[in-house]
């Protein structure tokens, strides 16, 4: 029996571009959860309950009573309870006028059976191997399912990819109910392709760019490392700008046509750089693509 429907929709927030759900915001809509009391569970020891519900007080989030369901089932699975079953949410506010709204959550859960996980299955990966992907994952056969162990495997999947120039690869995974109360989970993993170190511009001084330009160890032609970025700015942390942000102070663009991966660093607003796109759209002439929303940081 197929079981993947709800943990497929908890996958890590870097793959679904979704924002921090414990954010800071003045959104009238938004809601923090104060008090939160759940029923209906039976097996669940007293110390697991307590955990589940000091996780989520305090969680921040928009006032919409499926995603609140989603967050809730998920900390169930989180500690092996893969069939978790949230039967009813009701959201009442302490404070109706504060920003955001305090609220109490009182819900009922049918817990369901621990699940164990069966073992990996990977699908399509030729780059890597299916023994050192499963080294990625914080989680081996016979231990408790959990959806945020498994997370971090993909997290740190991508990461390995991203690190041999296949900055645009994708897990997808897919858990698959088994006998005795185990999980089987299969990845499917589409690699993409690999990415070559293109140029490399910084936007600062001349003489401090060819600082820089001198320390950067990713030569052309090299696969490209898309970890690298942050950790050559957190070695030269020294000379950059105190202000100095990765994710807004430098871009990625890649070249689908060559298959390379430029990089830009803007540290210097009187030194501005000429904008590139973030991937060439290869079925359009190069004269013509258009630029994408996507930027592939590290």
């Amino acid at each position: 029996m197929n079981v993947s429907r709800y943990f497929l929709l908890l996958l890590p927030a870097i793959a679904l571009g979704q924002d921090n759900p414990t954010a800071p915001s003045s959104n009238s809509e938004h809601i923090v959860i104060q008090e939160l009391v759940i029923t209906g569970v039976r097996t669940l020891a007293s110390s697991q309950l307590a955990d589940i519900e000091h996780t989520l007080t305090a969680l921040e989030m928009r006032r919409d009573d499926e995603e609140l369901q989603e967050r809730l089932r998920n900390a169930f699975q989180e500690r092996g309870y893969f069939d978790a079953n949230v039967k009813s949410v009701e959201i009442k506010p302490l404070d109706p006028l504060a920003r955001p709204t305090p609220v109490r959550v009182e819900t009922e859960v049918d817990e369901g059976p621990r699940y164990k996980l069966a073992g990996f299955k990977f699908l399509n990966n030729h780059v890597i191997s299916a023994a050192e992907l499963q080294t990625q994952f914080p989680i081996h056969r016979g231990d408790f399912f959990s959806t945020d162990k498994i997370r971090a495997g993909l997290e740190a999947v991508a990461k390995l990819y991203r690190s041999k120039g296949y900055v645009e690869e994708i897990a997808v995974p897919d858990a698959t109910e088994r006998s005795s109360n185990a999980v089987l989970l299969a990845v499917e993993i589409k690699e993409g392709t690999q990415y070559r170190m293109g140029k490399l511009e910084i936007g600062a001084e001349p003489e401090l760019a060819r600082q820089l330009e001198r320390k950067w160890s990713l030569r052309p032609g090299q696969p490209f490392d898309a970890n690298y970025p942050a950790k050559f700015a957190e070695d030269n942390s020294s000379l950059l700008p105190k202000a100095f942000n990765l994710q807004t102070g430098s871009h990625i663009s890649l070249d689908c046509h060559d298959l390379t991966a430029s990089i830009q660093f803007q540290l210097d607003p009187d030194h501005s750089l000429q904008p590139t796109p973030n991937r060439l759209d290869c079925d359009q002439p190069n004269e013509s693509n258009p630029v994408q929303t996507n930027r592939p940081h590290s």
